[in-house]
């Protein structure tokens, strides 16, 4: 897939109808419909009852939509914050995937969506992250989807200089549990350490910035740390929003959360 002119290459092109001002975005979120039809989505966003819009719809069986421009607003996230700041429709790019999300299993074995619509495609059991969702079950998203949906994040990531993917539930842990435990979040994340390892793409600190033998604040503080603010690093390594950092002019090398990074 290529990008031209802020367009998709292999999507069809409809309008939203909240489209926004210009955007430089560095970060890209995924989003589930809550709805089992690409065809409904496409017609609420293009509704003046909405108030909604993303940049791309993602069919099950791997069609895409495009809906807004890249480097236009989309009002996708909401009310939300990540990497230290408000309001991520005015950094970030939405691709929603159609799926309903959690399931309700009834007594004749079979899964029903939220809002009682039989679901024929695959379940995973699995609780949410946040653990502030009754189901247990949840709908898959068929392997065609997830192939284009991927396909077009790499091709978002390589125009945009995107440095992190992340879920709607990350940017808005409070009220949103999209995509949910069925999305293979990691493998998507991977996109960016990708990106990262081969580019050479340097970052520097926004704060002070603590060091850590691991990926997390469960591990010890690295010697020689903390960064300084404005201190630029080199990225070795990435695992989910923790990064394994180096420190340029420096032999202090360890984890830090991405968050506190910006690209230079």
């Amino acid at each position: 897939m290529q990008i031209v002119e802020h367009a998709l290459s292999e999507a069809s092109q409809v309008p939203a109808l909240q489209i926004g001002e210009n955007i430089q975005p560095w970060l890209l979120i995924i989003h589930y419909t809550a709805d089992q039809s690409a065809a409904g989505t496409i017609s609420w966003f293009q509704s003046p009852a909405s108030k909604v819009s993303a940049h791309l719809v993602v069919d099950l069986d791997g069609r895409i939509t495009q809906m807004v421009p890249f480097n236009r607003r989309a009002s996708h996230a909401g009310p939300s914050r990540w990497g230290g700041q408000e309001g991520c429709n005015g950094f970030s790019i939405g691709i929603e995937l159609v799926n309903p999300g959690p399931l309700r299993r009834r007594a004749d074995g079979t899964f029903v969506d939220q809002r009682g619509r039989k679901w024929a495609g695959g379940v995973v059991e699995a609780r949410h992250k946040h653990g502030n969702v009754e189901s247990d079950h949840w709908a898959e998203f068929p392997e065609a989807q997830l192939a284009t949906a991927r396909e077009a994040c790499e091709a978002i990531v390589k125009a945009y200089g995107i440095r992190e993917i992340v879920g709607h539930d990350d940017v808005a842990p409070t009220r949103k549990v999209d995509p949910g435990p069925a999305f293979p979040m990691h493998s998507f994340q991977n996109i960016c350490a990708a990106r990262d390892q081969d580019g050479g793409d340097v970052y520097a600190a926004i704060t002070e910035l603590n060091v850590r033998s691991g990926p997390g604040v469960e591990h010890p503080k690295v010697g020689g740390g903390p960064l300084v603010t404005g201190q630029r690093v080199y990225v070795i390594d990435v695992k989910g929003s923790w990064w394994h950092v180096h420190a340029l002019g420096s032999a202090l090398e360890g984890w830090v959360s991405s968050r506190f990074l910006r690209n230079v």
